[in-house]
């Protein structure tokens, strides 16, 4: 398995990090939303319907009643237990 530190890239142009604060500084200039949620359905159970990589873009404003983050049950596996399985080294959790 490959893992590609998009997070970390030493090059402010590169990786997602900087596209998703272009993103939101667009959106919040030039539109007036306070921010952004960036979705990417990977497989048909998680509702990809087209076979390549792409972004969603969901503008979002403070009290909008999007529920970004649903809540899950059943998971096979601690979220916890995977997490350490995948981190690399020196990796943190964030907060926020």
């Amino acid at each position: 398995m490959n893992f590609v530190r998009l997070w970390r890239q030493k090059e402010r142009k590169h990786g997602l990090r900087f596209l998703q604060n272009h993103i939101r500084r667009t959106a919040g200039e030039n539109c007036g939303y306070d921010g952004v949620n960036l979705l990417n359905a990977s497989g048909e159970s998680a509702g990809q319907s087209v076979s390549h990589f792409h972004i969603h873009i969901i503008p979002r404003k403070k009290g909008d009643g999007i529920d970004a983050w649903p809540a899950f049950s059943g998971a096979r596996r601690n979220l916890k237990e995977v997490y350490e399985e995948l981190r690399m080294p020196g990796d943190t959790v964030e907060s926020g």
